[in-house]
């Protein structure tokens, strides 16, 4: 049948409202316009649509039998309008975003996702930090594990990061304590460099550790996980990271004791850019569907 796309919103119109005064209202049109629209669309179809009552305009049988295709067309059309807005106005730019090398590492092998929603977005990662970054402009986003006091900067939680205690296999085979609370002091253990720095590894283990039983210390978390999955010992890892080298095997449940609250940060100014606001929302989405339990989703601040 050779009839408008526009005709059945008319008749969804009328549906709806129950009289042609109402759709004419809500659809801009004359009431003469909706009833001259409503007959040719009864004409095309061969069916009446309608019954004329003291109360309105009231729905035939076969109208009824209509509408949930009716409905399935409407909603094809303000998909398809929608898609053509998107497209219309797709973020372009590059966005600056400052993180440790562990969430870098994150980002890089999840963005596909990203490109394939914005295509014309570039992302520029980098790893060294200061609010004060944000606040010049000289970066868009950070992922950081403290919390800004200025006014200047909008915060989201994306939760706490969870950790745990990895090893490779051959190590565990030769090393069976490894699997036990045993390791605490029969396996070798490796960390960052500065025991002050204030890292939940660090800070734990110097709770659970002693220093002696400490054999590597590396100043980036590249190197430690070098060095884990050469066999050289046990390093207490994010989950999320860990999860990513198939060489690695959990020796210990989740560390209780041992969490990182991770913060979306960006300058309230940029966060209206729709290139910035568009790789924001793709973090936060990132870190509430796609991590499997790696973090703990607090509640969004």
């Amino acid at each position: 049948m050779d009839f408008e796309w526009s005709d059945i919103k008319v008749f969804l119109a009328v549906a709806n409202s129950g009289s042609l005064s109402a759709a004419a209202h809500l659809l801009n049109k004359s009431q003469p316009t909706i009833g001259r629209r409503i007959e040719k669309l009864e004409a095309q179809l061969a069916v009446t649509l309608f019954i004329r009552t003291p109360y309105g305009y009231e729905l035939t049988e076969h109208a009824r039998t209509l509408m949930p295709s009716a409905k399935k067309m409407q909603l094809a059309c303000d998909e398809l309008e929608a898609d053509a807005h998107t497209l219309q106005n797709q973020p372009t730019g590059t966005v600056k975003l400052a993180c440790g090398e562990s969430f870098a590492k994150l980002l890089t092998c999840n963005l596909a996702s990203l490109t394939d929603l914005f295509p014309d977005i570039s992302l520029h990662i980098e790893t060294g930090f200061d609010f004060s970054n944000l606040e010049k402009c000289e970066v868009d986003i950070a992922i950081r594990s403290r919390k800004p006091t200025s006014q200047n900067l909008i915060t989201r939680s994306l939760g706490q990061c969870s950790y745990a205690v990895y090893a490779t296999a051959d190590y565990i085979s030769k090393n069976p304590a490894a699997m036990t609370e045993e390791r605490l002091h029969a396996c070798r253990w490796i960390s960052y460099c500065d025991e002050d720095r204030p890292l939940p590894p660090n800070q734990w283990l110097s709770q659970h550790v002693k220093s002696d039983q400490i054999k590597l210390r590396c100043t980036t978390l590249t190197s430690i996980l070098q060095a884990v999955s050469n066999g050289q010992g046990l390093a207490v890892l994010p989950c999320f990271v860990a999860t990513m080298h198939s060489e690695l095997t959990q020796c210990s449940p989740v560390l209780d004791d041992c969490k990182q609250d991770v913060w979306l940060v960006l300058s309230r100014n940029s966060s209206r850019v729709p290139a910035i606001k568009s790789v924001s929302q793709w973090i936060t989405q990132l870190f509430d569907s796609s991590l499997d339990g790696w973090f703990e989703v607090k509640k969004r601040e």
